[in-house]
């Protein structure tokens, strides 16, 4: 099997012949090291999309930022017919990070209702295919997580802080800004389940800690659910990108149509060990994050801790390996030696200790 039908299968439920190992592309180190990959069998995930959008009638102005460290900053401030608002971000080597929300207090529910009633989307599937085939037989193109409104708020809009203020002060507010959201999100769904991807992120980036199963039940699960329902009627597999601590809400992603976890992360980083994970979800494939303190342990450690999570995993099948966070000096000296020892103990069906 190449790489990506490995990958393929694991999806689909069925046993590759090896357990599969996947890199997202913004995490590779770049020269000899991903050749050495690529040498090992891993299938590159290409973070990639299948729209595009504009906001027609709306002014987006940006300002460059005098840099206060290594990595550049832009302040953009979108005129809307309901008002202005503005956000700050930090580009950095692999990712976007916001720096300043766009959300800043109550005045600003009008005009992100605006903002957000504008957008027009467009189908970009060439450019998605062309990625989608970037390495033959060892990639697979990802479209880009389209969250559930309440995240979208959490991530996107409000942040952590903001958004538990907005809930105990303005609930019917952001209900109706989230109905909003959940408009758009559909004409979002609706363009992926027509691409070519084969799966799509639906959820992500949620913080137990912070919704709770009764909010998440309430608020997120339809939601999954809607989406999942959509991209079954066509072929799709459904995806969650849980990368926090998921113990508590375990149970309740059990209950969802989800195929797939994405970017799980074991412990010692997250709370939810992974044979603990199998017995939950037994029937949702799960692709871990290797956690990503683990390599600052050097690479006879990853090495070590790689064999037994394969062990965890037994006998091989609906599992995935995978880096998919951010990793110390990009894991240089440790990428190939858990890519190495993947495929040198990940053929299946693993054998329980």
């Amino acid at each position: 099997m190449t790489p990506r039908e490995r990958v393929l299968a694991a999806m689909a439920g069925e046993m590759p012949d090896r357990v599969p190992f996947v890199v997202w592309n913004n995490k590779l180190p770049g020269g000899s090291i991903d050749q050495q990959l690529l040498d090992l069998e891993a299938c590159i995930v290409n973070k990639s999309t299948v729209y595009h959008f504009s906001t027609p009638g709306i002014e987006i102005e940006t300002e460059q930022l005098q840099s206060k460290d290594a990595y550049a900053r832009k302040h953009i401030i979108y005129h809307t017919p309901a008002g202005v608002f503005s956000t700050t971000v930090r580009l950095c080597e692999s990712s976007v990070w916001i720096e300043k929300m766009p959300f800043s207090g109550p005045d600003d529910y009008d005009s992100m209702e605006a903002f957000i009633r504008s957008k027009v989307y467009t189908a970009c599937y060439d450019e998605f295919l062309k990625e989608d085939r970037q390495y033959p037989g060892q990639s697979l193109a990802r479209p880009k997580t389209i969250y559930t409104p309440i995240q979208q708020l959490v991530c996107k809009y409000m942040g952590v802080q903001m958004f538990c203020i907005e809930w105990e002060d303005r609930r019917d507010r952001l209900l109706a800004l989230c109905d909003v959201i959940a408009d758009d999100r559909r004409k979002r769904l609706k363009l992926v389940a027509d691409s070519p991807a084969r799966f799509a992120v639906i959820e992500g980036n949620v913080i137990a800690s912070v919704i709770g199963p009764e909010r998440f039940e309430k608020y997120h699960i339809p939601y999954i659910e809607e989406a999942c329902e959509l991209l079954h009627g066509r072929g799709k597999w459904s995806a969650a990108h849980l990368d926090d601590n998921n113990k508590t809400i375990a149970p309740l992603v059990a209950k969802t149509s989800l195929d797939m976890i994405e970017s799980f992360t074991p412990p010692p980083d997250c709370n939810l060990p992974l044979a603990e994970a199998r017995r939950v979800w037994p029937e949702k494939t799960i692709q871990i994050n290797f956690p990503s303190s683990i390599h600052l342990r050097g690479p006879a450690q990853v090495q070590k801790a790689a064999v037994e999570i394969l062990h965890q995993a037994t006998p091989g099948n609906r599992f995935i390996v995978g880096v998919s966070e951010d990793i110390s000096e990009r894991g240089v000296n440790t990428l190939v030696p858990l890519a190495k020892a993947v495929y040198e103990n990940g053929q299946t069906p693993i054998r329980a200790n």
